[in-house]
């Protein structure tokens, strides 16, 4: 495989991972009371747009439960690149889907397309936190929110012949800043279909 074009058949792996991560959702053909499809909200994070972008994805399976996932890449401004997918799984305790407060559980895969000073290319691993969403505007097609949590994402595979890069700073970033990073805090923004 050419190396230079690399990051893109990884980008197109992740791509249709995410895809098979929420399909068993689209396909689910539930309706609420009025007669409308189940609620579907597209999402950004916006602290991610420093290093890349972060696109997420939420279908409601009933009033309270929800499966969705985050596409997250980060392109520019690091020595090392790295894209991930996280599927996850939300219960919302107060309101509904969109509308309340939640716990979720996800999990987390990724890949570095650079050196990283741990010299392995991939990381997983599992999470769990809370957050809310509230709809704001008139429509009620805008939502925004809060998410925090804490996620434990172990890197493996072999780096090869790369060396290793990034030194302090490149475990800081994958410890805090990066997708895998132990502690999760977020805004989100999320937009109704």
């Amino acid at each position: 495989m050419n190396k230079k074009h690399h990051w893109f058949y990884h980008a197109v792996l992740c791509g249709a991972a995410l895809l098979a991560a929420i399909a068993p959702s689209l396909a689910q053909q539930k309706s609420d009371t009025k007669g409308e499809g189940p609620l579907v909200l597209v999402s950004t994070a916006p602290q991610h747009l420093l290093f890349g972008f972060d696109l997420g994805l939420e279908r409601s399976l009933s009033p309270k439960l929800s499966l969705g996932a985050d596409l997250t890449t980060h392109l520019w401004l690091l020595e090392m690149p790295n894209m991930a997918i996280s599927p996850m799984v939300k219960y919302y305790f107060t309101g509904t889907v969109g509308s309340g407060i939640y716990a979720r559980a996800k999990a987390v895969a990724g890949y570095f397309f650079g050196t990283t000073a741990l010299d392995a290319p991939y990381y997983a691993g599992l999470g769990v936190g809370f957050g809310f969403l509230l709809p704001v505007g008139k429509t009620g097609r805008w939502h925004l929110g809060i998410d925090g949590g804490v996620k434990l994402a172990i890197p493996f595979g072999d780096g090869g012949d790369r060396p290793a890069l990034g030194g302090d700073w490149g475990i800081t970033y994958y410890t805090l800043l990066s997708p895998a990073s132990i502690p999760e805090l977020s805004i989100r923004i999320a937009y109704r279909l």
